[in-house]
C-alpha cells in the first residue's frame, strides 16, 4: 500500500566523468516532507528537507561504471516512497577541477546495538583520499569506535536500549585546496 505517497527523480546529464557535477531532480507529493535521501545502492549521496529540489554530486562521489540512482522520501507520517532507479554512467576520466566540498545533513535511525558504519556523505570532484572528514562532537545517543578508520565515515556503536536516531556534526575539507569548509548536521 503506497498511501498516496510518491516521487519522481531525474538525472542531468545521464553520463559523463569522474569530475562531471551531476544534478538530481526530484519531486515528493503526498505530504509533509522530513527528509529526501539521494541512494546508491542504500548508501547516502546527499539529502535535504524540501519536497521538491535538486542535489548534485560528482561522478567522483558516485564511481566508474553504471550505477542507479534512487530518491528515498521520508514523510512526516512516518510513510516513506522511493523513485524508480535512474541510470547513470561514469567514465574512469577526468581532472578535478578543485570546487570546495559540500557535505549533507541526514538523519540515520538505529534500531538495535550493533555496530555500523555511518556514512559521511558530501559532494566533492576529487578523489576521496583528497578529503579529510572531522567530527566536531560525538553522537548523542552512540559511541564512535573507529573514527576516520574510513574514507566515507566512522564505525559507531548505539548502546542497547530503544531506538533512536543519531545525531552528530561533520566538516568536510580538501586537503589540497583552501577553499570554505562546509559542516553537516544530522538529528
Amino acid at each position: 500500500m503506497n498511501y498516496s505517497k510518491r516521487t519522481t527523480l531525474r538525472a542531468s546529464p545521464t553520463s559523463g566523468d569522474l569530475v562531471q557535477q551531476f544534478s538530481f531532480t526530484y519531486l515528493a507529493v503526498g505530504g509533509p516532507v522530513t527528509e529526501v535521501r539521494l541512494l546508491q545502492n542504500e548508501r547516502v549521496l546527499a539529502a535535504a528537507t524540501s519536497a521538491a529540489g535538486t542535489l548534485t554530486v560528482y561522478g567522483q562521489n558516485l564511481g566508474a561504471g553504471i550505477s542507479n540512482i534512487q530518491l528515498e522520501v521520508l514523510f512526516a507520517d512516518g510513510h516513506r516512497a522511493r523513485s524508480i532507479p535512474v541510470p547513470v554512467t561514469v567514465s574512469p576520466s577526468g581532472t578535478p577541477a578543485g570546487p570546495a566540498p559540500v557535505a549533507y545533513s541526514y538523519s540515520k535511525f538505529a534500531n538495535s546495538h550493533n555496530t555500523f558504519l555511518l556514512e559521511l556523505p558530501a559532494s566533492f570532484d576529487a578523489a576521496p583520499n583528497a578529503a579529510t572528514y572531522t567530527l566536531l562532537n560525538s553522537p548523542t545517543k552512540a559511541a564512535v569506535l573507529q573514527p576516520g578508520s574510513s574514507p566515507s565515515g566512522p564505525s559507531v556503536r548505539k548502546p542497547e536500549g530503544p531506538c533512536g536516531t543519531l545525531s552528530r556534526h561533520q566538516r568536510i575539507a580538501r586537503t589540497h585546496a583552501r577553499r570554505s569548509k562546509s559542516m553537516r548536521t544530522s538529528s
